[in-house]
């Protein structure tokens, strides 16, 4: 039968998901450290538990203060278990609805629990540090500064067509040198890596953008393989890295909220 560690209901306020869990790996309450500092606390079905706190049930805004409680908790939580982290501002109606997901979901997330099990997320992001992408690639590709000089060939003006064209073909090799840098860079982290994910490049400078998932016991092996990682690379690249933190990328759940 579902278990409620703490009973404390106030119509007015919705459930604040910070983390699923197992219920036997948690304690029934955490104190006042949740968003606003609301008191967190667990609720239980069967093998799982949910951390939660009360907040007013409606949207919330990612204010600084906000994403620091919301982390914060989720850290305090990993210091003692593994868990799948919520992401921001998932707000459910009542402590029932908490404990309808769990019990609707249960085989999922245990399944998900021993996917991350004992392990950790490390986000690295490489980019290149010159003033003009486009420019350093026409120094660098043959192909693309053949193409742009056969444009302007004799001082013509390109036409429309004919630049974006251009533009498509700088695109299409950057992308082939990003997927060529990153097969590099995983093959030297794939040691310590249970999975590589990698993530869309969204700016013209990025070259990779990684989530890898990393024992907890093997975090300074891998921080020692991106600077192995990196020492191929020229001063025109840098390379920076986060973690370790909850594993985002690899907790793939759509759960429906009541």
């Amino acid at each position: 039968m579902p278990r409620k560690k703490k009973k404390k209901q106030h119509d007015l306020q919705g459930r604040y998901l910070y983390a699923v869990t197992r219920a036997e790996d948690v304690e029934g309450a955490y104190g006042d450290i949740g968003i606003d500092d609301s008191e967190v606390y667990t609720l239980e079905f069967s093998k799982l538990a949910a951390v939660v706190s009360e907040v007013p049930n409606e949207e919330m805004r990612p204010r600084r203060r906000k994403l620091k409680a919301h982390h914060g908790v989720q850290s305090e939580l990993m210091e003692e278990t593994d868990i799948l982290p919520m992401s921001f501002g998932v707000i459910a109606n009542t402590d029932d609805g908490v404990l309808e997901l769990l019990e609707r979901y249960e085989d999922e997330l245990l399944d998900q629990l021993d996917r991350v099990a004992g392990r950790v997320e490390f986000g690295l992001a490489v980019k290149w540090t010159v003033d003009d992408v486009f420019e350093y690639f026409i120094e660098h590709s043959d192909e693309l500064r053949q193409r742009r000089d056969e444009l302007y060939a004799d001082g013509r003006e390109p036409t429309r067509r004919e630049k974006i064209e251009l533009g498509k073909t700088f695109e299409e090799i950057r992308e082939d040198v990003r997927a060529d840098k990153a097969a590099q860079v995983e093959d030297v982290l794939e040691e310590w890596c249970h999975e590589i994910s990698r993530d869309d490049c969204r700016e013209d400078e990025e070259v990779m953008n990684l989530a890898c998932l990393v024992d907890e016991e093997d975090t300074e092996d891998f921080e020692d393989a991106i600077v192995e990682a990196a020492e191929p690379f020229g001063d025109e690249y840098t390379f920076r890295y986060n973690g370790p933190i909850a594993p985002y990328t690899f907790v793939d759940l759509e759960l429906d909220l009541q």
